[in-house]
């Protein structure tokens, strides 16, 4: 048989702990003292010869994975606790993830605004491509609802928009495109 959780509570057992939900169980018809069952466990492991888990602090001078210094605890991030109450340290110091966070955040900018240059630059096409056909360039710019200033800077280059206004516009193209009959590509 099973072990069952008590669903009356009270009482004490042998050695005076008190009995609850949860600090007690039936085994086989008798009640059990989870408490006293835990310690008889670690007697258990004691005698068998079990080393005992380490538990404390983490040694103060810790050494970054990534720059391989010995640096105070201070200098590391907590990002956890272990059910002994223990903290769990970073593994990278603060100043090396900083600067991988910078690094990573550099490189997908610089990507994300090739992207929205590339995105530009289909626009600008577009429009090109619409003036050809004898349409006038205001027209198309209030269509796409943009200002001149900004077509302006996009024809240019001066300016890459960000990628909610590339959105827009450039569904507000394609749909410009088709009523036109230049054809819904992207290409």
């Amino acid at each position: 048989m099973g072990r069952k959780r008590l669903r009356d509570f009270g009482g004490t057992c042998a050695k005076g702990h008190l009995l609850t939900r949860e600090s007690a169980y039936v085994v086989d018809g008798r009640v059990r003292c989870a408490v006293c069952q835990h310690d008889a466990a670690c007697a258990a492991r004691r005698r068998a010869g079990a080393k005992p888990r380490p538990r404390g602090p983490e040694p103060d001078p810790k050494v970054c994975r990534r720059c391989g210094e010995a640096k105070p605890l201070a200098e590391f991030g907590a990002y956890g606790h272990r059910k002994d109450g223990s903290t769990i340290w970073q593994s990278w110091c603060r100043d090396c993830r900083n600067g991988e966070s910078a690094d990573r955040r550099r490189r997908d900018g610089e990507r994300r605004r090739a992207e929205r240059q590339q995105v530009t630059r289909w626009i600008v096409a577009g429009v090109e491509a619409l003036r050809a056909q004898g349409h006038r360039v205001k027209a198309i710019v209030a269509a796409l609802g943009i200002t001149q200033g900004q077509w302006a800077t996009w024809r240019t280059g001066k300016a890459v928009p960000e990628e909610a206004t590339i959105r827009r516009v450039s569904d507000r193209l394609l749909e410009l495109r088709a009523r036109t009959g230049d054809g819904p590509g992207r290409g």
